[in-house]
């Protein structure tokens, strides 16, 4: 089970909060029932979201209760009913005609299978909206990898590790058009800057990294995080000792046929 720190994660709030925004620019339509899925402490989506629909009412799950009672804590809004609970067995009393997975949904298997199972809670003309990393593929969790098959660390590790759970954005096309729904796939790549090394690894700290703090004590944390620096300056390391991250984010908005179209 990962632990995570609602602290860590929203070091570099500013940042994890600009591509909710842009995917909920793409939305159309005014709905009233929404669940946000994987929501963590609410302040990238769920706040965003009933901002844009302030006569929603909003489902908020994840899977850490304490990011669910931080959420609750700081937002009591009567409209919004703030769940511990899992993206892979989330149900519906009722269908929702809008379905949000804001950076959540690379932490789920199967995901044609997941992706026909949300489509069918949706309303018609209800909304399917998904952004998370894709740079999974990249030396940022790559490296990741390569320093989990260490002496070191194999043992302790193997085995524990996801590969790669995006799948290419034509996969995603082909899963969404078996569903008979309409929809864009897309990737945006957010040029994120760092004053060195260490704060390349403190924002992997706040996601990537956090099922291998989850597995280590706290030394052996840090002596991983300081042979996987030295992966993160080969690749992404400038002359004036920044560092520069390209980081890639998929996106997808699936709308079912409304019943009048």
């Amino acid at each position: 089970m990962i632990e995570w720190d609602a602290t860590q994660y929203h070091a570099f709030i500013a940042e994890r909060v600009r591509p909710n925004d842009d995917l909920i620019a793409k939305l159309r339509g005014d709905p009233k029932q929404i669940a946000d899925l994987g929501c963590g402490a609410g302040d990238c989506s769920t706040l965003a979201l009933r901002r844009r629909y302030p006569d929603a009412r909003i489902c908020a799950i994840d899977s850490s209760a304490s990011l669910i009672e931080e959420a609750r804590r700081k937002e009591a809004a009567a409209n919004i009913d703030w769940r511990t609970g899992h993206i892979e067995t989330f149900d519906a009393d009722e269908t929702l005609d809008l379905i949000y997975l804001g950076s959540s949904f690379q932490w789920v298997p199967n995901h044609a299978e997941q992706l026909a199972r949300l489509a069918k809670l949706l309303s018609a003309g209800g909304t399917l909206a998904i952004q998370m990393p894709n740079m999974f593929h990249t030396p940022f969790y790559t490296s990741i990898l390569k320093v989990a098959e260490a002496p070191d660390w194999r043992s302790r590790l193997q085995g524990k590790l996801r590969q790669a759970p995006v799948l290419a954005a034509n996969e995603y096309a082909a899963i969404l058009g078996s569903l008979g729904v309409t929809y864009e796939v897309w990737a945006s790549t957010y040029e994120q800057r760092f004053s060195g090394v260490d704060g390349l690894v403190e924002w992997a700290k706040g996601a990537p990294l956090r099922p291998i703090s989850s597995l280590l004590d706290q030394i052996s944390f840090d002596a991983f995080c300081d042979l996987y620096a030295g992966q993160l300056a080969h690749h992404y390391k400038n002359n004036d000792g920044s560092c520069t991250l390209p980081f890639e984010r998929l996106f997808i908005v699936a709308r079912r046929q409304a019943l009048n179209a």
